[in-house]
């Protein structure tokens, strides 16, 4: 069963809505059939949103920059892969990076790279493995160091993984990396995490912070290093030809001058355990950002023998979804009380946007992360159709526009406990056809709307009574009728607002032009009849 929800998009200061239909599954591509397109149509799709993956994978791993975040990037590739597995396409031999000539250079080791698995699936990876330690996935700029007779030889980017480009002049402008390793005469490789150091950070808190783009900024720096950048550090992860024992990993990598890894490693045997840090590191102070945990089985195999993409000895569980892709399933159009129709941004349904879901608010619109080739144009109201003199009658195509004068006129007259979800169920149940069809309902009426049932619908009736009492002047401004503020109360009922006096001795020319076409028109003029039939003070006659 697919969720739904509605996503706001405010306009400035406007009252104006664009809602946006969204499917919201954990992942863009989970419980989706394929789409209803030509199979060239899909083809040209699949082949577009895979060059979009590797800009963003050439400008991650080259660049160090992160155009989109983890999350948004995994939804995208899923979308990928299930619209390839439609046309039934092998995987796309074609995504390895190309790194530029210049600066190149070769890893020793590898780096294979983390699968994800999720919390469902930790019971069964830990499963029948008798060594398994765990480790905070430090959120920085992944690297290889490697040392010749004792001596920094290189540090090289992460790259596409079998290479990466030589970063080895700016190690000498980092002090957490050690120039020297003591007593060490062969070749020893490392590979860890450039990180930005932090004060306190809250990841749940905080997030990423960028601090991952602040280190890449730095190190894709073109201009000539002068100083120390003592706010990155490293944290080293994979000792690929180190010791079988961990803790002499750690005390040896200790002496070396790498710290971080002994304090930040734990031995564990149980999902509960590996859930309790899971939720510390998320929650915890920390002097750096993470994104999730790391599981690490030993033993594991030897360096030489690493592949990319394949690591069946560690995996990454990540932290709870702050960003989920949707793709637009449909634009509506909400057109205001005054007939303002929302400006179109440019979105169509077919593509994909990134939310926040953050805290307990309302999912926050981020950006557009990918757009369908296909544009289908929307059909979008003609604002000529719609002004403040339409839509004062029921229609489906004053549905909008008729909704918000109601939402008005209750907020002018105090109503209280019934909203524009509350107006439309009445609507669509057939009770209200005009602005004032609302007074003349009974109990039993408003009680037959399903969300109206008892209490509810008992409180609404006493307030629809209590809105026929109210003031004239609240009558005026629920109605939208064009005047200034400061006249509302000065006004005591609907035939002073065509006294000589008050159009030639108060108003411009302008403002009784328009007020004028208000009282005018026809649609106002039957509604002004309805509420003397309804004997409100101020729009009929008691004598």
């Amino acid at each position: 069963m697919r969720s739904f929800i509605f996503v706001s998009v405010y306009y400035c200061w406007r009252f104006f809505l664009l809602l946006f239909l969204l499917n919201i599954n954990s992942s863009i591509a989970q419980n989706i059939q394929c789409p209803d397109w030509p199979k060239l149509v899909l083809h040209r799709e699949i082949k577009a949103i895979n060059s979009e993956l590797k800009r963003w994978d050439e400008a991650y791993y080259i660049n160090g920059q992160s155009l989109v975040n983890d999350e948004t990037y995994d939804q995208i590739f899923a979308l990928w892969k299930h619209w390839s597995n439609c046309l039934r396409l092998p995987p796309d031999k074609t995504n390895t990076l190309s790194l530029p000539i210049k600066g190149r250079k070769t890893h020793p080791v590898i780096h294979t790279g983390l699968k994800k698995i999720t919390a469902d699936e930790i019971a069964r990876w830990i499963a029948g493995r008798h060594e398994v330690w765990l480790q905070p996935k430090v959120d920085g700029v992944a690297a290889t160091l490697v040392y010749k007779k004792g001596k920094l030889a290189a540090l090289i980017s992460r790259g596409n993984g079998i290479e990466g480009i030589d970063w080895t002049p700016k190690a000498d402008f980092l002090p957490a990396i050690p120039k020297t390793i003591p007593n060490h005469a062969t070749q020893l490789i490392l590979q860890g995490e450039l990180f930005w150091y932090q004060t306190g950070h809250q990841q749940a808190i905080a997030g990423g912070a960028n601090a991952r783009n602040k280190v890449a900024g730095w190190l894709m720096r073109k201009n000539l290093l002068v100083q120390q950048e003592e706010q990155i550090g490293i944290f080293i992860w994979s000792w690929p030809d180190g010791p079988s024992n961990m803790q002499t990993q750690f005390a040896q990598l200790e002496r070396w001058g790498f710290p971080l890894t002994k304090r930040y490693s734990h031995l564990v045997t149980s999902v509960d355990q590996i859930t309790q840090w899971q939720r510390y590191y998320y929650n915890q102070p920390m002097p750096f950002a993470t994104d999730g945990i790391v599981l690490k089985q030993l033993p594991y195999t030897l360096g030489q023998y690493w592949q990319a993409g394949i690591n069946n000895w560690s995996v990454a569980w990540k932290y709870p979804t702050q960003n989920r892709v949707a793709q637009v399933a449909a634009v509506k159009f909400n057109i205001g009380r005054t007939g303002k129709i929302n400006p179109i941004i440019g979105i169509l349904p077919g593509d994909a946007i990134q939310i926040s879901l953050s805290g307990h608010g309302i999912p926050k619109f981020d950006k557009i992360v990918w757009q369908i080739k296909q544009r289908k144009m929307l059909s979008v109201p003609e604002q000529k159709n719609y002004h403040q003199l339409s839509c004062f009658y029921y229609s489906m195509r004053c549905e909008s526009q008729f909704v918000a004068r109601l939402v008005w006129l209750a907020k002018q007259l105090k109503m209280e406990g019934i909203n524009e979800k509350g107006w439309l169920a009445l609507i669509r149940a057939g009770k209200i056809t005009n602005l004032m069809d609302w007074s003349r309902l009974t109990l039993e009426q408003i009680t037959e709307v399903a969300m109206f049932k008892a209490n509810k619908g008992k409180f609404i009736y006493q307030q629809f009574l209590s809105a026929q009492k109210r003031p004239f002047s609240e009558w005026l401004k629920g109605l939208g009728v064009p005047l200034p503020e400061k006249l509302f109360s000065k006004i005591n009922c609907w035939n002073d607002l065509s006294s000589k006096e008050i159009n030639s001795a108060i108003l411009s020319r302008k403002q009784q032009k328009k007020l004028v076409q208000f009282i005018e028109n026809k649609d106002v003029k039957q509604l002004v009849k309805v509420l003397g039939q309804h004997k409100i003070n101020g729009f009929f006659n008691e004598n």
